[in-house]
């Protein structure tokens, strides 16, 4: 079994960090033995439904920032509520001449053992020179200020871009130019936003190079103790094949 954390073809995503995170376990299923799962739990087909709502919309996202026609097609599943988001889209999103818009964006970065991608829903290079980050989430758990702050996904993006910013823009920008902004269409226009700070990149270089340090060199082998990640099993894809091997 080739353990993908030794190859210098793998790069560390905000989904393989946050996985470890909640559950080393998961971790070495997904991303070591590479095993892929469906969730057959209670709930699951409501989980899958939305899942589809939701990459219906970021393909309509992707199709709008690229100037392509995006109407809705008769035959899509929730038409009604996809058109209704598309809408507060572009009422909230104009496009504008002077703006330049990267939907579906990927990045990548090498530094030291620090090996990152992401794949940004949108980033917007404004004409005044600010960065706007965005991010739709369709689940219908509604999202904090205080969460979204310290979520993992919003470190690794931040961090991200500004390490690459130079590259993509060809000059030198503000940390306080950038923001990152989620928004969850099902509750209307309202967004959280969260600024940056040359304190928040050196912040966050730190927790991303200890969690990539301590996942480098973690034992999937040894016992783990389940009472400290439990509250990550009620909906795991790998609940089952964990219990067997408990």
């Amino acid at each position: 079994m080739i353990d993908l954390r030794k190859q210098e073809t793998f790069y560390y995503s905000q989904n393989s960090l946050n996985t470890f995170l909640q559950c080393p376990k998961k971790f070495r299923f997904k991303y070591v033995e590479r095993l892929h799962w469906k969730k057959a739990l209670p709930g699951a087909d409501l989980y899958y439904e939305n899942m589809k709502v939701g990459l219906d919309f970021h393909l309509l996202c992707e199709r709008y920032f690229s100037g392509i026609a995006c109407d809705v097609p008769e035959a899509v599943e929730n038409r009604e509520q996809l058109q209704t988001w598309l809408k507060q889209l572009k009422e909230m999103i104009p496009l504008k001449e002077e703006h330049r818009y990267l939907p579906e964006y990927e990045m990548r970065m090498i530094k030291g053992d620090v090996r990152l991608q992401a794949k940004y829903d949108l980033i917007v290079l404004k004409g005044d020179g600010d960065v706007e980050i965005w991010d739709w989430k369709t689940e219908e758990r509604q999202m904090s200020m205080a969460e979204v702050a310290k979520k993992i996904q919003t470190m690794v993006y931040m961090y991200l871009f500004m390490e690459n910013a130079q590259g993509l823009l060809r000059c030198p920008i503000d940390y306080e130019k950038i923001k990152m902004i989620y928004w969850q269409p099902q509750y209307g226009t309202k967004r959280l936003e969260v600024p940056y700070s040359r304190e928040k990149h050196l912040q966050y270089e730190a927790e991303i190079k200890n969690i990539i340090q301590e996942l480098q060199v973690y034992d999937f082998d040894c016992p783990m103790n389940r009472e400290r990640f439990e509250k990550s099993c009620r909906y795991c894809e790998f609940q089952s094949l964990c219990n067997q091997e408990a």
